[in-house]
C-alpha cells in the first residue's frame, strides 16, 4: 500500500524435481497517480516449466503477459505549472499496451566440450491510445461543444505487432597444438509484421478508455514487414596463455517493405503511400584481442564493422511533401577502440581507453524543388561523421584497501571522464530560404555532438 492510492501485489509459485522445474508469478500495481487524471494499473504475468528429458536434452517453455493502462494528464504550461503542478486539463486520454511473448527453449549437451541451444520465439503486441490531441496543442482547452453539447471527438491510434523467429547457437572447445580453441556459430531468421492504424477525430465523445471509431474506415492503414536471416562464426584463438585473438564474422540478409494509406486529401482521396521495399545481404567482420599483463590486468583492442538500416520511418515520409530516394542506403561504419583495464587486489578498479567511431551514409532531408517550381523534401543519404575520444573510470574501495580484516561493510568511490570530438565529414545541407530559392551548404568540420 502506499500514497496516491497505491496498491501493489507479487505472488509467485515455483518448484522442482530431479526431472523439471517450474515457476510462475503474478504482479498488479494501480494507484491513482500524483498529478489528477494519471491513474494507472499494470498486471504482469510469467511462467516457466523446464524438462530434463535425459541427461544431454532440457525443453524449456516460457510464457509472460503484460498490460499497462495509463490516463495521461497532459501538458501544462510554464505558467499552470507554477501555480499548481497537480492540475490537468485532459480527462479523456488513454494509453494502452499489451504483450504477449512466448519460446520454447532447447539446450543440448554433445559433450562436456560441445554444446547447442536452439529458441523459437513469438510475440503479439498491441500499442493503443485515444484522446482529444488538436493540433494548437496544450492551450486548446478539451471542453463541451456547444453546436453538439458533447465532447469532441477524439483520436485513436493503434499498432499491431505480429512477430516471429527462431535463434540456434553452437559453441565448442578443441585442441590445436594441445591449447585449448573456442568457436561459436548460429543462424538467426526472422518475421516482423506491424499494423499501423491512425483515425483523427473519429473516436468516441466519451471519456472512459474506447478505442472504437464512429465508422469503420481508418485514416491512415499502413503494414511494415521485416525478414532478418543471420549467421555468425567467431572463434577464440589462444595463442598463448597471455595473447588471446577473436576473429569473427557474420552475413545478414534484411528485405524491409512499407505500403498503405496514410490519410485522405480534403477531397476524399485516399493517399497511397509509395510502396517502398528494401532488400539487401552483406557481411560484416570484427576482431578483437587481448593480452594479459598480469593476472588481474589486460590490454584489449577491438575493430569491428556496423550498420544502421534504414528504418521505417524513413519509408514513411508524407507522400505529399516528400519523396524517398529508391537508392537510399543503409548507414554503414565501424568502431575502434584500445584500451588498458584490470584490478588492484580487490580494491581498485580501472578502465581506461580510446576509440574511434565512423559512420558513413547518414540519411537525412535535403529540399528539392519540381520543374513546376513546387518544393518537396528529399529523404537520401547526405554525408557521414566521425567521432574520437578518450573514455577512463577508477573506483576505489578505501575499506578494503585499509583494513587488514573481512568487513561485512563496504565503501567506494569512482569517477569517470570522457572526451569526445565529433565532426561531421561530407555532409550536404540544401534548404529553401525566405526568397524561395534554394541554398546549399556543407557541415564538414563541424562539431556533431560532445560528451560531459
Amino acid at each position: 500500500m502506499g500514497s496516491n492510492g497505491l496498491f501493489n501485489s507479487y505472488n509467485a509459485i515455483g518448484g522442482k524435481t530431479e526431472k523439471m522445474h517450474y515457476y510462475g508469478f503474478f504482479d498488479h500495481r494501480n494507484a491513482d497517480g500524483y498529478r489528477n487524471n494519471s491513474s494507472y494499473f499494470t498486471n504482469s504475468g510469467f511462467g516457466t516449466f523446464t524438462y530434463n528429458i535425459n541427461k544431454k536434452l532440457k525443453i524449456t517453455t516460457e510464457l509472460m503477459r503484460s498490460h499497462i493502462r495509463s490516463q495521461q494528464p497532459g501538458g501544462l504550461t510554464d505558467a499552470q505549472l507554477q501555480q499548481d503542478v497537480k492540475q490537468s486539463f485532459r480527462s479523456r486520454n488513454w494509453f494502452d499496451i499489451t504483450w504477449t511473448t512466448a519460446a520454447i527453449i532447447a539446450n543440448y549437451e554433445f559433450n562436456e566440450h560441445a554444446r547447442m541451444n536452439v529458441k523459437v520465439f513469438g510475440i503479439f503486441g498491441n500499442r493503443n491510445s485515444v484522446g482529444y490531441l488538436p493540433a494548437g496543442g496544450i492551450s486548446i482547452g478539451d471542453t463541451i461543444n456547444h453546436s453538439t453539447h458533447q465532447y469532441n471527438a477524439r483520436n485513436v491510434n493503434a499498432d499491431k505487432y505480429r512477430n516471429a523467429g527462431m535463434e540456434a547457437r553452437f559453441i565448442s572447445d578443441y585442441q590445436v597444438f594441445h591449447t585449448k580453441q573456442t568457436v561459436s556459430a548460429g543462424i538467426r531468421l526472422y518475421k516482423g509484421t506491424t499494423y499501423r492504424y491512425a483515425a483523427d477525430g473519429k473516436g468516441t465523445t466519451g471519456t472512459g478508455y474506447d478505442m472504437r471509431l464512429t465508422d469503420d474506415t481508418w485514416a491512415r492503414d499502413i503494414d511494415f514487414k521485416t525478414t532478418n536471416l543471420a549467421a555468425f562464426a567467431e572463434n577464440i584463438f589462444r595463442v598463448s596463455k597471455k595473447f588471446l585473438v577473436i576473429p569473427g564474422i557474420r552475413y545478414e540478409y534484411i528485405t524491409g517493405n512499407a505500403g498503405g494509406r496514410n490519410g485522405f486529401t480534403a477531397t476524399g482521396t485516399p493517399v497511397i503511400l509509395q510502396d517502398q521495399k528494401k532488400s539487401r545481404g552483406f557481411f560484416l567482420a570484427g576482431i578483437g584481442a587481448e593480452y594479459h599483463t598480469g593476472s588481474l590486468t589486460e590490454i584489449y583492442a577491438n575493430i569491428t564493422q556496423a550498420y544502421r538500416p534504414v528504418q521505417f520511418a524513413d519509408l514513411t515520409a508524407p507522400p505529399t511533401t516528400d519523396v524517398i530516394d529508391q537508392d537510399l542506403k543503409d548507414a554503414r561504419g565501424y568502431n575502434a577502440d584500445l584500451g588498458y583495464r584490470g584490478k588492484i587486489k580487490s580494491w581498485l578498479f580501472f578502465d581506461a581507453g580510446i576509440f574511434f567511431l565512423q559512420y558513413n551514409n547518414r540519411i537525412g532531408t535535403i529540399v528539392q524543388q519540381r520543374t513546376d517550381g513546387s518544393f518537396y523534401n528529399y529523404r537520401t543519404n547526405v554525408g557521414n561523421s566521425s567521432s574520437k575520444g578518450f573514455e577512463g573510470m577508477i573506483e576505489f574501495s578505501p575499506v578494503k584497501a585499509f583494513s587488514s580484516t573481512i568487513n561485512k561493510a563496504d565503501l567506494s568511490v569512482f569517477v569517470s571522464y570522457c572526451y569526445t570530438d565529433a565532426k561531421y565529414g561530407n555532409l550536404k545541407v540544401i534548404t529553401k530560404n525566405s526568397n524561395n530559392q534554394l541554398t546549399e551548404t556543407n557541415l564538414k568540420n563541424k562539431k556533431s555532438g560532445e560528451c560531459p
